[in-house]
């Protein structure tokens, strides 16, 4: 079974389908600040130019920039995509979508980077990963496991103003 990997960054959206391997990838047109619905359509083009299928039993990593809110539910906290601040996950998908995936998890994109530094490399220990885009997140992985305060994660540091 494919899953999908939905990548919102500050400036544009990266997806892979993935099996087991890397099938395909796309990015969407750039953008500055967006709104919801400016959001959901970079995310929606950028699926379309993949043969994802249109199915709500597709697995779906979706991993995206802010501070998660103490719920886990949603971005509390986002400098450079704002209008991801108090927007459910679930929300999100449905929207970028047009459907609820079954089966679906968010980590922040720094985390997701750090995961696969940790992987692809084959560390084990401490590692700590500092990203810098358009915003600057840090991961912490012991022991191949990431380290999180409850569910805001350690993620998020700040932007880079320009």
């Amino acid at each position: 079974m494919a899953a999908l990997g939905i990548d919102i960054g500050g400036s544009s959206v990266k997806v892979a389908l993935h099996d087991g391997a890397v099938i395909q990838t796309a990015r969407s047109a750039s953008y500055q600040r967006p709104d919801r619905e400016t959001l959901a359509s970079a995310i929606g083009d950028a699926i379309g130019s993949l043969d994802a299928p249109n199915d709500p039993s597709i697995r779906v990593g979706l991993c995206l920039p802010g501070r998660h809110d103490e719920a886990g539910s949603a971005i509390e906290c986002s400098f450079n995509l704002p209008c991801l601040e108090g927007w459910a996950f679930g929300a999100l998908l449905r929207s970028a979508l047009g459907f609820d995936p079954a089966r679906w998890r968010v980590v922040s994109d720094v985390h997701a980077a750090t995961i696969d530094i940790v992987r692809s490399k084959g560390l084990d220990g401490r590692v700590a990963v500092i990203a810098i885009g358009t915003g600057v997140g840090l991961g912490v992985c012991e022991q191949g496991q990431m380290c999180s305060i409850g569910s805001r994660g350690i993620g998020h540091l700040g932007q880079v103003d320009g």
